[in-house]
């Protein structure tokens, strides 16, 4: 079970990074931000 899950952690960290390169998830992480603080306040 434990190894399953970090074989799936390491892929999606896999694609995190894939994604980061192209500023791809820093975009949407920097919106979700933002719309959360928003929301907060």
């Amino acid at each position: 079970m434990e190894e399953d899950i970090e074989s799936v952690q390491s892929i999606g960290y896999m694609i995190i990074s894939t994604q980061i390169r192209s500023g791809r998830v820093y975009f949407l992480v920097v919106n979700l931000w933002q719309e959360y603080f928003r929301n907060g306040e």
